[in-house]
């Protein structure tokens, strides 16, 4: 071993160590920051089962689905080659927050076992046309009071669905990164 390298032999075991250290803890701290605000752990649930989630209390009471060829599709005018799948749900607040339904973000996701194909947002209302007590519900609403039904459309490709399972994913900012998941 030559002068150099005994003189230098602290530092380099020292850089050697406290090297890879460092980049472990700046990836931890990062890898966590982005990790709790994106959904990546879902909570499965049923169809028709009460689930709190949060502050509220969620119920998928079921799903329809419409196509385009079919007279309600040509009623609402959907574009050909498309399906509009309904989803209808019960929505609970709970009283600790005065009765208000929180926000949330719902998310139409095709998956196959836990790879997940394609995603949809919500369709625009206009293609809504349901039996809702108050049919401005459309999804979460966090203006409302107390117990509401609400629907939230997705159009989707006639395909969607035909390989794969349809799943519903309910975020709420103060649950994340846990997520509701309904297989449909």
């Amino acid at each position: 071993m030559t002068g150099w390298w005994r003189r230098n032999r602290v530092a380099l075991v020292a850089t050697l160590v406290l090297a890879p250290l460092t980049v472990g803890i700046v990836f931890q701290n990062e890898w966590g920051g982005f990790r709790e605000g994106r959904p990546v752990e879902p909570v499965d649930v049923a169809v028709g089962a009460d689930t709190d989630f949060g502050t509220t209390t969620w119920r998928v009471d079921g799903a329809d689905r419409i196509r385009w060829s079919s007279d309600p599709g040509v009623e609402r005018e959907l574009p050909v080659g498309t399906d509009l799948v309904v989803v209808r749900m019960t929505v609970i607040p709970h009283a600790i927050v005065d009765w208000a339904s929180e926000g949330c973000t719902l998310m139409l996701d095709e998956a196959d076992g836990d790879r997940l194909a394609r995603t949809w947002e919500p369709a625009s209302s206009s293609y809504l046309d349901l039996d809702l007590d108050d049919p401005t519900t459309t999804g979460c609403d966090s203006t409302r009071l107390g117990r509401y039904e609400a629907a939230v459309g997705f159009l989707v490709p006639v395909d969607a669905g035909e390989d794969a399972d349809l799943r519903l994913a309910v975020q709420t900012v103060d649950q994340l990164p846990r997520y509701l998941r309904i297989t449909l």
